[in-house]
């Protein structure tokens, strides 16, 4: 499913569009085909059975089948609202990350810009000449510095959290043991 974004062929928004369709079929895939959906739809069935079975002798109630089958059923919402919640982050620290581009790359220079206008009008010259050149020297850098610095150097991100959380939660999980619960 993941592939390298081909940024150059369309930019990032065609990356990101064909990425967003990839990402939907295999999130389907995921929630039809799963294991641990398979495994919960597998145990709601047996405890709808045995609930079935239960109530066709008229014995007594079926009400802890059911709440077994609900439990089950009930653990495939909580893995839809943990993957609702890493996707929301993930959006907040993307969006951010995109604040901080358009800042460096955007902001910045057109605020020269508008300095360098400024002093035109102002019929300073050299100054107006001299912040050109600054703002030139600004759309000559490649390197992000500011926004990498901004990004990669904090101490930790609510998408670091989530990914300890997540494979804290793989490794707690044992093999007989839901990794949901």
């Amino acid at each position: 499913m993941f592939y390298t974004f081909r940024y150059n062929n369309g930019g990032i928004p065609h990356g990101l569009i064909k990425f967003h369709d990839s990402f939907i079929k295999e999130m389907v895939k995921c929630f039809e085909k799963g294991k641990e959906v398979k495994k919960h739809s597998k145990e709601a069935r047996k405890a709808v059975k045995k609930a079935l079975k239960i109530a066709k002798k008229e014995r007594r109630k079926p009400a802890a089948m059911i709440s077994r089958a609900t439990g089950s059923v009930n653990r495939v919402s909580e893995e839809i609202e943990y993957a609702r919640r890493v996707l929301w982050t993930t959006y907040k620290n993307m969006e951010a990350a995109l604040r901080e581009i358009e800042k460096e790359k955007v902001e910045d220079v057109i605020g020269s810009f508008e300095n360098a206008r400024e002093s035109f009008e102002k019929r300073n010259f050299k100054k107006g000449g001299n912040q050109l050149r600054e703002s030139m020297e600004k759309l000559k850098k490649k390197r992000l510095l500011k926004t990498r610095t901004a990004l990669f150097c904090g101490v930790s991100s609510e998408v670091d959290n989530l990914k300890r959380e997540f494979y804290g939660r793989k490794r707690t999980a044992s093999p007989g043991q839901n990794a949901l619960k």
